[in-house]
């Protein structure tokens, strides 16, 4: 367990890991199931391991500004985040609205009514809702001609 620990500690010096991050790393250093779940358990008691922390920062990171809601959902899952943390996220619609906007037009300096099907698929390429898309685009569009 101690060498287990020794390594899960440096691997988390270097970044902000998930629970499910660490064990991943220690399984592929061949490291027995009980050695793994003893290491994180030392780890988490002591707030070295904490996915709820982890979830704040990742969220409030500058990278994820560039995507929309359902990329990040997916991100956080991938990287093995429990699903019932992120039940708690808000989802703000105009504030996905107002990000997919500003998004689109720092990607797509003038916005021509003939791209509109391939602003709409990159948008929901970045994640964000076709509800939100939508939107999105409509509110482009009035811009551009109001």
């Amino acid at each position: 367990m101690n060498r287990a620990y020794q390594l899960a500690l440096n691997y988390l010096s270097r970044a902000l890991r998930t629970t499910e991050e660490v064990r991943r790393y220690l399984i592929r250093k061949g490291f027995k199931d009980d050695e793994i779940e003893e290491a994180i358990t030392k780890l988490i008691e002591l707030g070295y391991l904490d996915d709820k922390r982890y979830l704040e920062n990742y969220l409030a990171s500058s990278k994820m500004q560039k995507y929309g809601f359902l990329k990040v959902k997916l991100k956080l899952l991938q990287k093995g985040i429990n699903p019932g943390l992120l039940n708690d996220l808000n989802f703000n619609e105009d504030e996905e609205v107002a990000k997919a906007k500003e998004i689109l037009l720092k990607k797509y300096k003038y916005l021509e009514p003939a791209g509109y099907a391939k602003y709409y698929r990159f948008l929901l390429s970045r994640g964000f809702p076709p509800s939100v898309v939508q939107k999105a685009l409509f509110l482009t569009d009035n811009m551009d001609n109001g």
